[in-house]
Order: C-alpha cells, then sequence, then structure tokens
C-alpha cells in the first residue's frame, strides 16, 4: 500500500499533529449534548476553526 504525501499548500506543509491545540473538550460537550444527529469539525491550515452540531428531533 502507497503512503500519502503530506498535501503542501501556500508553499508550506501542515502542522505536525502534536504541535496543534484540538478542542477536545469543545467536541465532547457537543456530542454529548445532542441524542440524535451529527458533529462536524471543520478545519483550515491544518487547524479547528469550527464545530457544527446538528440535532434531529425524532418524533416516533
Amino acid at each position: 500500500m502507497q503512503q500519502q504525501k503530506p498535501v503542501i499548500q501556500n508553499g508550506k506543509a501542515p502542522q505536525a499533529a502534536s504541535t496543534v491545540e484540538i478542542p477536545l473538550q469543545k467536541i465532547q460537550e457537543a456530542v454529548a449534548s445532542i441524542r440524535f444527529g451529527s458533529v462536524q469539525i471543520i478545519i483550515q491550515d491544518g487547524r479547528v476553526v469550527q464545530i457544527d452540531k446538528t440535532e434531529k428531533i425524532r418524533l416516533v
């Protein structure tokens, strides 16, 4: 299996995961606060910039 090379944008490679702060607490809170739905994490330049939460209400 081939290993993928990191995508280089604007002349620089994305930062290593160990140097990027990931807001795990905020993601866990978003997941825990809904019963049905989805949590979407938006990433720009290798950093989490937005967390979207969509809740569905089941009427059955």
